[in-house]
């Protein structure tokens, strides 16, 4: 038997796991089993229970993405992970003001997913990139921090790094100009690091931040995405904006 077994379970496309989640100290974290049934390995979720109830854990087609779909508050929310190393990263955070929505991995394009939120169909197509800083230092999404390592000066493997960009919220994207870093963050704030190829060892605060402002139309089903730095100071995101 395992304590706090909830009713979420996904069967992973290449047959080695079953994923599910559990309800532990108050806390969600998504596990994995064997086919034979025994325990194998698990991440926790930066979740608390009495606010949130998972719905769903969901593979894409290629078995490298864990979509994990939980409410709370009135809130749907959409979460990305995928493994470096065997430990488990949030990539993407997508929320939604609705008590529900329907979400499924295409069946041939395995970054792709469908999303049907009330009367609306949403389709997105995740790409994957190599971001750096100064053309040697690199920056890894995981969750409310960006891991740097600056590769000309010393080689540290995944998931460990020298520093972390440390943010309040889930990084989506990263934008670099020069030794700079703009990170857009799902809650839909922009934080700039300064210099990061000579940031010191450990956590580092932003040195600016930055709320954008609803001047135009933004709802809870508009993704912001794709920031790209023009100039030191100046930043481009793409929004899709529903009619």
């Amino acid at each position: 038997p395992v304590p706090g077994l909830e009713d979420s379970i996904s069967w992973r496309p290449s047959g080695n796991l079953i994923s599910t989640t559990v309800n532990h100290n108050n806390q969600h974290q998504v596990i994995f089993m064997e086919r034979n049934g025994l325990r194998h390995g698990e991440f926790g979720l930066t979740l608390r229970a009495e606010n949130t109830c998972i719905s769903a854990t969901l593979w894409n087609c290629s078995s490298d993405v864990l979509a994990v779909i939980y409410e709370g508050q009135d809130q749907c929310h959409v979460m990305l992970y995928t493994c470096s190393n065997y430990t488990w990263q949030l990539k993407q955070h997508y929320s939604y003001d609705t008590s529900n929505i329907t979400f499924l991995w295409d069946h041939e394009d395995e970054h792709k997913f469908h999303i049907a939120v009330d009367s609306r169909y949403i389709c997105y197509q995740l790409t994957s990139r190599v971001t750096t800083c100064s053309s040697t230092t690199t920056l890894v999404i995981d969750d409310k921090k960006v891991n740097t390592t600056p590769m000309s000066t010393m080689c540290i493997p995944p998931p460990m790094s020298y520093s972390q960009l440390v943010t309040n919220s889930t990084c989506n994207t990263i934008g670099c100009h020069g030794d700079d870093a703009w990170i857009l963050c799902s809650d839909r704030t922009i934080h700039r690091f300064n210099n990061v190829s000579h940031s010191p060892p450990g956590e580092i605060a932003p040195d600016e931040s930055y709320t954008l402002e609803r001047e135009f139309p933004l709802d809870s089903h508009t993704s912001i995405r794709h920031l790209v730095m023009v100039t030191q100071s100046k930043a481009y995101c793409v929004a899709l904006v529903n009619d």
